[in-house]
């Protein structure tokens, strides 16, 4: 998986999981010690059932692993700076990637296959669709298929967004396995001070453009990837809105960009422009050593740099 580990993550990395093990083939999930904050908290509530079914490993438990034979997936990511852990795609000699994010660079390692669908809402999306085409039965719990259905949620912003007839399939394929969306919103809820933190950002935001709107924290305060797309989700739903950028701090290295569109503004071509990557109404990036005010800065360039060059 990629860093700070979220829902669709996790999800598509519990069914290719699954669909290994189908084939009676050792696997193990490679977890690091940080993922995102509610993806912790509801694995700590779950972690003994999923560990029935699902071999979670450290870095030195997967690095005794790894041999000449070994198969390494990339899910949810195809890029060396956003993986866990990068040097193990230097050390693997099999490597498949299968991500939703639209690819923007060369690759610094050598993958054997390489399956991006930019048009599917999640990378959970795209191996749920894959689980009829395998020969052997492919099983999933219902508190399996609530995470992986909690990555369509999540990456949809509730089904709001880059939701096709492919999305309501899965999310329909995923309730037949027992997905349980009550439960899949327990796990999304957020705390008083998640709540505080959000507003605190709400509260420094300013106009680009027309139709383009900006929020941003303190650069002093520490905030998540999690909480800074949440809150460019919420500026969208102002009237007159067309795209929303939210930067905050994300921990003592790296400030970052969420970037959201109505569909209007290809915010991808934006960030892309800033070394980012997403999708043409989702985007984002991350930098390191650097502060929220230089983000914003540079980001008002170089958004007037592309109307200008439209007129």
């Amino acid at each position: 998986g990629h860093k700070d580990m979220d829902f669709d993550c996790f999800g598509s990395a519990l069914v290719m999981s699954r669909v290994v093990n189908a084939y009676q083939k050792p696997v193990g999930i490679l977890m690091s010690d940080h993922q995102e904050e509610k993806l912790e908290q509801s694995l700590s509530s779950n972690q003994d059932e999923l560990s029935l079914y699902h071999n979670f490993l450290n870095e030195h438990e997967a690095r005794q692993m790894l041999d000449e034979k070994t198969l390494l997936i990339m899910v949810d990511h195809h890029a060396e700076n956003y993986s866990q852990y990068p040097k193990f795609l230097h050390e693997a000699k099999q490597i498949v990637i299968l991500d939703h994010h639209r690819r923007n660079q060369d690759f610094t390692f050598n993958p054997m296959l390489v399956y991006t669908e930019t048009s599917a809402s999640s990378t959970s999306e795209m191996v749920s669709e894959l689980i009829s085409y395998h020969q052997y039965t492919v099983p999933l719990t219902p508190i399996e298929a609530t995470f992986i259905f909690t990555g369509l949620v999540v990456d949809t912003n509730r089904f709001r967004n880059r939701s096709g007839s492919r999305t309501f399939e899965v999310a329909s394929l995923l309730k037949k396995y027992g997905a349980d969306s009550t439960l899949s919103d327990e796990f999304l809820k957020e705390n008083l001070k998640d709540f505080q933190q959000k507003s605190a950002i709400l509260s420094h935001q300013k106009l680009l453009a027309e139709g383009v709107i900006v929020a941003y924290a303190d650069d002093q305060v520490i905030t998540s990837r999690s909480i800074i797309s949440q809150v460019a989700d919420s500026l969208l739903l102002i009237d007159g809105v067309e795209a929303s950028f939210t930067i905050g701090r994300l921990n003592d290295r790296f400030v970052g960009i969420s970037a959201r569109s109505n569909g209007t503004i290809n915010v991808h071509a934006i960030m892309e422009k800033m070394q980012g990557s997403g999708h043409f109404n989702a985007a984002a990036l991350q930098r390191e050593n650097g502060s929220v005010e230089g983000l914003l800065s540079e980001l008002e360039s170089t958004i007037t740099a592309i109307l200008e060059s439209e007129e």
